[in-house]
């Protein structure tokens, strides 16, 4: 019950208008490490992970353990920061998510 728990407070926190953005970014870290203590797997997609290795000239069935290793951290991470970017303040980023949602 811990993972869900942890995992549901990740998906529902975001940053308030009053809250400054170091703050934001530190308690969305903290709820990372959280999850990753109960060995989560927030970011962990391998649809993305396998559209990242494309872009990088290869499949998931060509790549090395070491590769796919790298692809996952690298997927796991850049999906945590889609995360945090969503979840911030719209009154701040509205624009800026309004642009990254129109580019895909």
């Amino acid at each position: 019950m811990a993972i869900v728990q942890s995992d549901r407070k990740t998906y529902v926190y975001y940053q308030k208008p009053v809250k400054k953005n170091s703050e934001y970014i530190k308690e969305f870290k903290s709820l990372m490490a959280v999850s990753d203590i109960y060995d989560g797997n927030l970011g962990e997609h391998k649809g993305l992970m396998a559209q990242l290795l494309k872009t990088e000239g290869t499949t998931v069935a060509g790549a090395d353990t070491a590769t796919l290793k790298a692809a996952m951290e690298k997927t796991k991470l850049a999906y945590r920061a889609c995360m945090a970017l969503n979840a911030s303040n719209n009154l701040q980023y509205k624009q800026l998510k309004n642009y990254l949602d129109n580019q895909f």
